[in-house]
């Protein structure tokens, strides 16, 4: 869909969260919940309960701390970090930083 100009909608998300936590693919599941949040959409809260229920149970228990705080704040920005895992970094502090530049 995106290489034909396409955005993915939070349907399309939510398609692709339930099959990879269907599939067991948890990891590659949470990095879809974490572009979703990424492009605006918010995911449904089903979602997160899949994604951070299958993580735990895969011993993946720090990403899923993450993707837990991720459900738990309004707006995020994310930043690849290493591997398949991601910081999560406030929007405010990143708007704050960016207003300092422009000064």
């Amino acid at each position: 869909m995106k290489i034909k100009g396409h955005a993915p909608n939070r349907p399309v998300y939510t398609m692709l969260i339930t099959m990879c936590g269907r599939g067991g693919r948890f990891v590659e599941a949470a990095n879809y919940l974490v572009e979703m949040t990424e492009l605006g959409l918010p995911p449904i809260s089903r979602c997160f309960d899949m994604v951070t229920d299958g993580l735990k149970n895969c011993g993946k228990h720090d990403l899923a701390k993450r993707i837990e705080q991720l459900e738990l704040q309004p707006v995020y920005l994310m930043r690849l970090d290493a591997g398949l895992s991601r910081t999560i970094v406030s929007s405010r502090s990143c708007l704050a930083n960016q207003s300092r530049s422009l000064e």
